[in-house]
């Protein structure tokens, strides 16, 4: 009966909301998808970053800086002894500052290079790769040639099959700075989707930077691991500390640490600040509710004359709020999906994501189940919150009251 009452008391006798209903609904919807898109843009912004730190640096880079790793596999025998995660994928590599020179302009830029039989087992580069179609290092190693990031490619104005020169300088006590100039053959271009690493990656095969770094035939800079769960890499590197093993680490985490922490702190404050317009839908709702127990004095005297307990009355009240916070959640997720889907068309345009300003240069909202729970069960708690007061007022409401002047 309580729940017969409570929709009853929302139509009209056309069968349609009443106005009062109405109102609360739209105000709420309108709150709820705002709430919805703005989450999925910062969830989207996140997952783009990761997917990029992950392709590019791996889950996490191990180094006996400033010494190279003259072993891959003495030094993974070793790990896999000491930490407590041993199944993990590993590869090695070289990475080295250097300049790039071609048709008169000169750029300080990353070089790497990778183990073309090993890196995709913890890398996804495969993945960047924009032309041509796959990533050959194994042809980057006979034909001495490279993958530049796309920045690059604007820069100087390159395609594929041009020439460029890459030059390491050298601090030798004999002779001052010295040089080293290497000819490379331009093989494809990378999105590798942040902007800074588009204007500085130069990716080769690990044969042809040891060479030009003048390593040794099997020395690297440093492994790459690859765990079955990113936050493996964190737990490896807490116990690389706690055991003085002699190794730097860096994790996925740490290449990006100030930014995935400032993502963590604004998902949070900017879903308090948008809960701010749901309780002004909020607001609505209270209000037609206290329109509705005027409205309805005479027949809810009656309904306690009848027997019915002033718990009962109220609880009315309450259904009806939650009724309005439920279809009012539904509406608004309808409504941000929509948004979600137009604001992707919008930025696939590129025009409203400068990438020098946020640093990707591609983003797609993404809605998290996560987020639409937490955003349903702020929703129903501000909802019963609101229904609060004018339930109150029916609890204290006397049959005589209503009837007084009927």
């Amino acid at each position: 009966m309580i729940l017969w009452y409570a929709l009853r008391t929302l139509k009209t006798s056309k069968g349609l909301f009443n106005l009062s209903t109405l109102l609360s609904l739209i105000s709420l919807s309108l709150g709820i998808a705002t709430l919805i898109t703005v989450m999925a843009l910062v969830s989207g912004y996140e997952k783009a970053l990761k997917s990029s730190v992950f392709d590019v640096v791996g889950h996490i880079l191990i180094t006996k800086s400033p010494i190279p790793i003259y072993s891959a596999k003495e030094e993974v025998v070793e790990l896999k002894k000491k930490l407590s995660t041993k199944d993990f994928e590993y590869s090695p590599y070289v990475q080295k500052e250097a300049l790039i020179v071609s048709r008169g302009k000169i750029q300080g830029v990353l070089v790497e290079g990778l183990d073309f039989k090993t890196y995709k087992l913890v890398s996804g580069m495969g993945n960047r790769i924009i032309r041509p179609d796959t990533l050959d290092l194994k042809k980057a190693l006979d034909e001495q040639g490279v993958y530049l990031g796309k920045g690059l490619q604007e820069q100087f104005n390159l395609k594929v099959g041009d020439k460029i020169n890459i030059v390491v300088p050298f601090s030798d006590f004999s002779f001052g700075i010295r040089r080293t100039v290497k000819n490379f053959k331009v093989l494809g271009f990378l999105d590798l989707g942040k902007y800074e690493y588009n204007n500085r990656y130069v990716l080769t095969e690990i044969q042809n930077t040891r060479q030009l770094f003048e390593f040794t035939e099997s020395a690297s800079s440093g492994l790459r691991l690859k765990f079955k769960d990113p936050k493996l890499a964190l737990k490896a590197q807490n116990e690389i500390i706690e055991k003085n093993m002699p190794y730097s680490s860096q994790t996925w985490k740490d290449t990006n640490l100030s930014l995935f922490e400032a993502i963590k702190i604004e998902r949070v404050i900017i879903f308090l600040i948008l809960c701010i317009m749901v309780i002004i839908g909020a607001f609505n709702l209270s209000t037609g509710l206290f329109l509705s127990v005027y409205k309805k004095t005479a027949d809810i005297s009656v309904l306690r004359s009848l027997g019915l307990r002033a718990q009962s009355v109220a609880l009315i009240f309450v259904v009806q709020g939650m009724i309005i916070g439920v279809v009012g959640f539904i509406l608004g997720s309808v409504l941000g999906y929509v948004m979600i889907q137009v604001l992707n068309m919008v930025l696939s345009s590129g025009l409203f994501l400068p990438p020098e300003v946020y640093k990707l240069n591609s983003l797609v909202l993404e809605m998290r189940f996560f987020d639409l729970i937490f955003i349903f069960i702020a929703s129903m708690v501000i909802c019963f919150l609101s229904t609060i007061s004018p339930a109150k007022r029916n609890f204290r409401l006397k049959p005589a009251e209503g009837l007084k002047y009927d």
